[in-house]
C-alpha cells in the first residue's frame, strides 16, 4: 500500500448524519484506488457530521472519483446530490493545477515537436495521439515568424483524469513524426503577472516588502537615480490664469479676502488692504495689481470677479492714475 504522504484525500459532503462506517465504505467500493474511508464525527456525542474523506492511492484515481460522483449520486433525497471534491491543498501537493481540478478541463503543454515543419500535419497527429486517452477539445501548435512549427504546442482535454492518463503514458515515452526528441507532456501553467516594485521615496532603499523595509526591490542607485519602474505623477490642476467664467469662485480664509488668480501675463497681486474700497450687504470691494476690481463676502468666505448687484446702488467709483504715467498704479477717489 502507498505511504500516507502519497495518498490523495477527497472530501465527500451531503451525507446523512446517521450513515455508518460500513455503509460509507460500501458507497465508495466501486471507485478504483480507494485506500481508506473516514467519516467525521462529533467527539462528544459520536454522531456523524454528514461528511467524510476518502483516501486514494493516486491523483488520477481521486480525480476520476470526483468526475464520477460529484453532483450525480444522491444518498439522501433531502440533502440532494453528494458534494465530492479534491481536498484543499491536495492538487498543488501532487503537481496538478487547482484550476484543472476545479473546472474539470485540462490544458496540456506539449514539447518535442518538429521545428520548421508544416504545423498542419503536426496538429493532426497530436489530435490522433491524445484522442486515445479521452476527448480532445483543442489542439494548437505554436508557430515562428515563417508560420512553421516552433517546436511546442498545447492540447486541451475535456477531463482532468484523461489528461493525467495521457501525461503518464506519453511524457518522454513517445515521439511524433520528424522529431528526434520524445514528447514533453505536462500541465500548462498560467503565466504570472509581473510584479512592479513600489517606490519608497528613500534614496538607496527599495521595496523588498510591502511595509517599506529594505530589500532587493526598486530604489535609488549610488548616483541617486531611481532604478525601479517609473512612477507616474498626476499634475495638480492649475487655478484659472485668465478671466474666470461667470459664477466661478473659491473658498477663502475668513481673516481677510484671498487674492484672486493672477492674470496670464502678470504676477500674483499683493494682499488687499484690510479696509477695502467699498462695502455693502457683507461684500467688500478690493483692487488687484492689474487694476481690476474683485469682491469678497465676509460671511460666506467667497471671492469672485463679478460685481454683486448690491454695488449698483452705490455711487460710481472713480479711478485715477497715480503719477500720471501710463501703466502706473491706479487709485480710487
Amino acid at each position: 500500500p502507498p505511504a500516507m504522504a502519497d495518498v490523495v484525500k477527497v472530501f465527500v459532503g451531503r451525507l446523512p448524519k446517521d450513515i455508518s462506517d460500513s455503509d460509507f465504505e460500501a458507497l465508495m467500493a466501486s471507485q478504483a484506488g480507494v485506500v481508506e474511508t473516514v467519516l467525521l464525527k462529533d467527539r462528544g456525542t459520536g454522531k456523524g457530521k454528514g461528511c467524510g474523506f476518502v483516501m486514494f492511492s493516486s491523483m488520477a484515481d481521486a480525480v476520476t472519483c470526483v468526475e464520477a460522483l460529484n453532483g450525480t449520486v444522491t444518498v439522501s433525497e433531502r440533502l440532494g446530490p453528494m458534494q465530492v471534491s479534491i481536498a484543499t491543498g491536495e492538487a498543488e501537493r501532487h503537481g496538478v493545477p487547482q484550476q484543472a481540478v476545479d473546472s474539470g478541463e485540462a490544458k496540456l503543454f506539449v514539447g518535442g515537436l518538429p521545428k520548421g515543419h508544416d504545423p498542419g500535419p503536426v496538429e493532426e497527429e497530436l489530435m490522433s495521439i491524445f484522442s486515445g486517452f479521452g476527448t480532445v477539445t483543442e489542439v494548437f501548435v505554436m508557430k515562428d515568424k515563417g508560420m512553421l512549427c516552433k517546436g511546442a504546442g498545447f492540447v486541451k482535454m475535456s477531463s482532468t483524469s484523461s489528461a493525467m492518463t495521457a501525461i503518464s503514458a506519453l511524457h518522454e515515452q513517445r515521439a511524433v513524426s520528424n522529431s528526434t526528441a520524445p514528447l514533453e507532456v505536462k500541465f500548462a501553467t498560467a503565466r504570472a503577472e509581473p510584479q512592479v516594485p513600489a517606490y519608497t521615496g528613500i534614496p538607496g532603499k527599495g521595496m523588498g516588502k510591502s511595509n517599506g523595509t529594505k530589500g532587493k526591490g526598486a530604489g535609488f542607485g549610488k548616483a541617486g537615480l531611481f532604478l525601479g519602474a517609473p512612477v507616474m505623477v498626476q499634475p495638480t490642476p492649475p487655478m484659472f490664469h485668465t478671466r474666470p467664467p461667470a459664477g466661478m469662485f473659491h473658498a477663502a480664509p475668513a481673516a481677510r479676502a484671498p487674492r484672486p488668480a493672477a492674470p496670464a501675463s502678470g504676477r500674483a497681486p499683493p494682499p488687499p488692504p484690510a479696509d477695502g474700497l467699498r462695502s455693502i450687504a457683507g461684500w467688500t470691494e478690493f483692487m488687484g495689481d492689474n487694476n481690476r476690481l474683485y469682491y469678497h463676502h465676509a460671511a460666506t468666505g467667497l471671492t469672485q470677479w463679478e460685481q454683486p448687484p448690491e454695488f449698483k446702488t452705490l455711487p460710481a467709483l472713480g479711478i485715477a492714475q497715480k503719477g500720471g504715467k501710463k501703466g502706473g498704479r491706479a487709485r480710487p477717489y
